[in-house]
Order: structure tokens, then sequence, then C-alpha cells
């Protein structure tokens, strides 16, 4: 469908590994210092949900819709996005 993404991930080499992928998967990567950013699950947003997902042990994913929660996640998001390296 061409859905263009937006990916937060730490500056680490395999996230610079993930950023020379971008074009042919849709998506722009920015990177946040690992010693502020470095998430051991996902988050991800779109349309009126959001979902968690943990990659341990046991793969968990929860989703939500909450129009409350999902806008306030999507002003974290962009506050972060304006101020990581690209």
């Amino acid at each position: 469908k061409k859905i263009r993404t937006r990916l937060l991930i730490p500056e680490t080499s395999f996230g610079k590994a993930i950023k020379r992928e971008d074009k042919e998967d849709l998506r722009e990567t920015r990177f946040l210092q690992p010693s502020i950013y470095d998430p051991k699950e996902t988050i991800a947003i779109w349309n009126n949900k959001i979902a968690y997902t943990t990659w341990d042990k046991d793969l968990e994913t929860v989703v939500i819709e909450n129009d409350t929660l999902i806008e306030m996640m999507r002003m974290v998001f962009e506050t972060c996005w304006k101020i990581a390296k690209k």
C-alpha cells in the first residue's frame, strides 16, 4: 500500500544498518543516543491504535484504542523526532 513510516532507534551499528534500508522500506529513520533511549520493546502508533510489543522470551503485544493516550504518545514521538539526529 506504499505506507511511509518513521522510526526512532538508538544510534548503534545495528541502527545504522537499519537506516541503510530506509528507501526500499519506505521509511525515515532518526537516531537518539542509547544513553537516553534504548528500549526493550516497540511502540507502534497508527490511526486510533497504539501497540506495545515486548521482545523478551515471550513475545507479547498489547493493543490499546484510546484517543487520549494515543494523542499523548504522538506528542512524545514528535518531540523526540524533532531532537533526533538524521
